[in-house]
């Protein structure tokens, strides 16, 4: 007759026997009340057991819940710190482009205002002015050529 030990028991409570082995077991426990002993404290351990790594995994699996919510909090948080970025850059463009507009009207009004000032001067009497050409020209017969 087979001797069975703790870990032979363990493969029968987990199903792993064939139908031959457990007629094997029934045997051997009917051959004495030690062989009855050993099998109840294989099963008491084996119980002993799955107790532990059932706490085990309902621990592991707190473990991933809280996990899980400090990661749906980064989340959040990177979400909104992209937001407010964004409304920020979004609100820095918008004040930069009516500052360029304000510059750019600004300029065109002072090239209106200053082309209307050299057409009125142009036309006044007291001062005289020279065609552009002459005026190069002028300019360039005075300065000596250094070679």
């Amino acid at each position: 007759m087979k001797q069975f030990k703790q870990d032979d028991i363990f493969r029968f409570f987990r199903g792993e026997f064939t139908d031959n082995e457990v007629n094997e077991l029934n045997s051997w426990l009917e051959a004495s009340e030690q062989n009855k002993a050993l099998y109840r404290k294989a099963h008491e351990m084996f119980d002993a057991l799955l107790i532990c790594s059932m706490e085990d995994a309902e621990k592991a699996a707190e473990t991933k819940k809280k996990r899980n919510r400090v990661f749906r909090i980064a989340a959040a948080v990177i979400a909104n710190a992209a937001a407010v970025a964004c409304i920020f850059f979004l609100a820095h463009n918008i004040e930069a482009n009516k500052m360029d507009s304000k510059l750019a009207n600004s300029l065109t009004e002072e090239r209106h205002s200053s082309r209307s000032a050299t057409t009125a001067s142009a036309r006044s009497p007291s001062t005289p002015s020279l065609p552009t050409s002459e005026c190069s020209e002028r300019s360039s017969m005075s300065m000596p050529m250094r070679r």
